[in-house]
């Protein structure tokens, strides 16, 4: 199920997620022949986003899976589309800001995406840096399941 046509697309994956084993995650997925890459989130009439989005909002899931209560010292709530803000201000400032609508779904007439190899999808995805982040948390879930 995609949101709409144009929602379908190749997104590289980052090295990082791949150093977390996410593949093997993806590759264990497919020999239960579970087809999404996160079957636990539930679907309502918009999709399967919201449901998770609203989990997201409850303080204790952010603080347990992203340790995001320092960030939040500031008063400023954080929401999960601050994901998305967050990957869309760094791809833009990185020296490739043309990926950005293509890795994110926006349609624009400025590019011709047949134009954009996967190579340089793949080097705009890894310019990301997110080495202050503990995944620790994260291995262990992955090890649990």
């Amino acid at each position: 199920m995609t949101k709409n046509t144009s929602a379908k697309r190749i997104v590289p994956i980052h090295d990082k997620l791949i150093e977390l084993g996410f593949l093997d995650y993806i590759n264990k997925l497919k020999s239960q022949n579970i087809e999404r890459v996160f079957p636990q989130l539930g679907e309502n009439k918009r999709g399967y986003g919201v449901p998770f989005g609203k989990k997201f909002s409850n303080h204790n899931f952010r603080k347990e899976w992203l340790n995001l209560e320092e960030i939040e010292a500031n008063g400023e709530t954080k929401v999960f589309h601050n994901f998305r803000h967050n990957f869309i201000t760094k791809v833009k400032s990185s020296n490739k800001p043309q990926m950005v609508d293509h890795l994110v779904g926006h349609k624009t007439g400025n590019y011709n995406y047949e134009h954009i190899s996967l190579y340089d999808l793949a080097d705009s995805v890894n310019q990301l840096n997110y080495d202050d982040i503990d995944f620790s948390h994260i291995i262990k879930y992955i090890d649990e399941n």
